[in-house]
């Protein structure tokens, strides 16, 4: 069983490597900053949110990397083949004492687009308004996830909040024409810390159900946080998961991808329907990342009994030099 999480971030009383059940309320981690060098080229921090289902396949994201912030969003319409997405960077956007968190307004702006996140009580509200695309969904009481707080080598740590299987309520608006979404689609991942400048990691992230109907929340990860945030969630329980072996070959978004867990909790296999990439190469910072989106299909041994689901999500394939 998980320990609860601790209240704060903080280094007078950091707490233990490890992971805890339900967000830590205060991350701001000011008292780990020594000066300009660790807020603008150590300390990364973003924000990504998702809805995964038969219909749609949606990604948000705010990134604070210190010298560079960072937006994207795409949306993907499975009965219609539909793909748009959007971007935007732009140099030292957040300012110098903006602390990201999931309690704090999160405003990204270039030209017509804007990305925002707004707390509001217990759940979180996502927008984004572009010319094509309009998004407006909330995360219901999100914080029924789980925290981690992982080493990173040279670094002091790295911290992550996942929650996958949340209940949103959405609007879509797709190149004039208008969905709605209501049920447990939505995923959540806040990550705030100090990754090495060397950094590679396989990711999944998915939404689902058993063919029981039970509900079904992925977050699963190698290379990257000593496994600590693999994770499933089962109806109302937050299981912890062990360590997670991605097979697949390249390119990411071609390949059937086989993804399993050592204490064979979860087997299944991911079949992608596209993906959004990004690659950039300027001297000091390197970004190679490509997210394919598509369907996961396998089997759960929950106690003792192989149960059969299906979810929707993602998985990734990530290296930054940053």
């Amino acid at each position: 069983m998980l320990k609860k999480a601790p209240e704060k971030l903080h280094k007078q009383d950091f707490p233990s490597f490890g992971r805890y059940e339900g967000l830590i309320p205060n991350t701001d981690i000011t008292s780990w900053q020594t000066g300009f060098f660790d807020r603008r080229f150590k300390r990364k921090g973003w924000l990504y949110a998702g809805i995964y289902n038969a219909e749609f396949a949606l990604g948000f994201a705010i990134a604070d990397t210190g010298y560079l912030g960072k937006a994207f969003i795409y949306c993907y319409h499975f009965p219609t083949n539909t793909f748009l997405e959007e971007a935007a960077q732009f140099p030292f956007y957040f300012a110098e004492k903006f602390m990201p968190s999931l309690h704090s307004e999160w405003l990204f702006n270039q030209g017509n687009k804007t990305w925002q996140v707004s707390p509001n009580y217990s759940d979180l509200e996502i927008h984004f308004e572009g010319k094509k695309l309009q998004v407006d969904f909330s995360l219901i009481d999100f914080e029924k996830g789980m925290s981690t707080i992982a080493p990173a080598l040279d670094q002091p740590f790295n911290f992550t909040f996942k929650n996958a299987g949340i209940k949103t309520k959405a609007t879509i608006r797709l190149k004039g024409n208008e969905y709605n979404l209501e049920g447990n689609y939505a995923v959540l991942d806040f990550t705030l810390g100090f990754p090495p400048r060397n950094t590679r990691w396989n990711w999944a992230s998915a939404t689902g159900k058993t063919v029981t109907g039970a509900s079904v929340g992925i977050n699963l990860v190698a290379h990257f946080n000593s496994d600590l945030e693999n994770v499933l969630f089962f109806n109302d329980q937050l299981i912890p998961l062990g360590k997670t072996i991605f097979n697949y070959t390249s390119p990411a978004d071609k390949s059937i991808w086989h993804i399993t867990t050592e204490d064979a909790i979860i087997d299944m296999h991911f079949t992608p329907s596209g993906a959004r990439k990004d690659h950039i190469n300027v001297g000091f910072l390197k970004h190679q990342f490509i997210q394919p989106f598509g369907k996961f299909e396998g089997t759960l041994l929950i106690n003792k009994e192989k149960i059969s689901f299906t979810a929707f999500g993602v998985t990734e394939e990530h290296h930054s030099v940053w």
